[in-house]
């Protein structure tokens, strides 16, 4: 499978919201790609399952957008560095786990999670 899948997690964690980042192993590896691009351009898009990925490399930013059929994810160079490394950790751990990241919208909290909650 190829699963990438965000949404917002009411009460995920200890009753805070956060958006979740699901993927499965060759997800993960689709959306390290993408946003790997969108570090090197300052842009990329993803296509994927129906919903699009549009990465935005903006400075002062950490905002991530989302609606049914497309995420819109606003990011400063430091904050996209900080997820392509936790990506890494992730991939060549070989299992289940996931990472926190600190955004500033809609919540503070973004989880990357691999084959956790696919």
């Amino acid at each position: 499978m190829n699963v990438i899948r965000v949404e917002l997690a009411r009460e995920f964690m200890l009753g805070d919201d956060v958006v979740l980042l699901a993927m499965d192993t060759a997800g993960l590896d689709t959306f390290a790609t993408a946003i790997n691009h969108a570090e090197e351009k300052g842009a990329w898009r993803l296509d994927h399952g129906g919903v699009i990925h549009d990465f935005r490399v903006r400075d002062g930013m950490a905002d991530i957008e989302l609606h049914d059929d497309r995420v819109l994810w606003r990011l400063d160079r430091a904050k996209t560095v900080e997820i392509i490394q936790d990506l890494t950790v992730l991939r060549d751990s070989g299992r289940p786990g996931h990472h926190y990241v600190d955004i500033a919208e809609p919540t503070q909290t973004l989880v990357l999670s691999r084959d956790e909650y696919v």
